[in-house]
């Protein structure tokens, strides 16, 4: 019988794209921040009428179908990311590498599948992957007019705290496969996520090799 994907898997190739997953994440959601501030820069000191105008505005509409796409893929991905698979890349096998290459203690491997957990709730919990599955992506179609509904609403801080437990998850894990570099290199990162110079996903996949 032929090996596993868990067993076949390079662990820095799988860890590098995951944290460049990541990073794209953190990419849509700061663009997702600068939209925000220059949609809400048509609205500002407006009375209700001319607010109600705004939606004959050709460029407040635009700004707003942009940022739904970032909602989207910020959605999309963060449920991705909790998937309990090993043909995915996701949080779930990574740590599954971990465990299996025995990079940490028990008590850090019991730790980070804590963590984990944590974050698989509440990305069900919240409709994040409902909300994927029904009208991001592997749409499941009514059978009727009569079946659709409208998408599960998620509230911008819910999203934000979701992006926050992803980063501590792998942070955790960089702790655990980088060593000691991994939390100095992340502030590097962080100084420079409002830069547009190089892809988020390039960026964050080479912060290994940050010095």
């Amino acid at each position: 019988m032929g090996k596993t994907v868990l067993e076949r898997i390079d662990i820095d190739n799988l860890i590098s794209n995951l944290r460049g997953e990541l990073g794209t994440v953190i990419e849509s959601w700061t663009l997702l921040r600068e939209y925000s501030i220059l949609t809400n820069q048509l609205t500002t000191d407006m009375s209700f009428s001319q607010y109600l105008e705004n939606f004959n505005n050709s460029e407040f509409n635009k700004r707003n179908i942009i940022k739904k796409k970032f909602v989207d893929d910020i959605i999309s991905k963060l449920s991705e990311l909790a998937q309990q698979s090993n043909r995915h890349l996701n949080f779930f096998l990574a740590t599954q590498k971990i465990d299996k290459l025995n990079l940490a203690t028990q008590k850090k491997i019991d730790k980070l599948n804590s963590e984990l957990k944590e974050y698989q709730d509440f990305i069900v919990d919240n409709n994040f992957k409902v909300r994927r599955n029904e009208f991001i992506s592997h749409k499941k179609l009514p059978l009727t007019w009569a079946g659709h509904k409208a998408a599960y609403s998620i509230p911008y801080k819910t999203i934000t705290k979701a992006i926050a437990k992803a980063l501590i998850l792998m942070k955790k894990i960089d702790d655990i496969y980088i060593g000691a570099n991994a939390s100095l290199n992340w502030r590097k990162l962080r100084a420079n996520r409002y830069s547009y110079d190089i892809a988020a996903r390039a960026q964050y996949m080479k912060m290994y090799y940050v010095k």
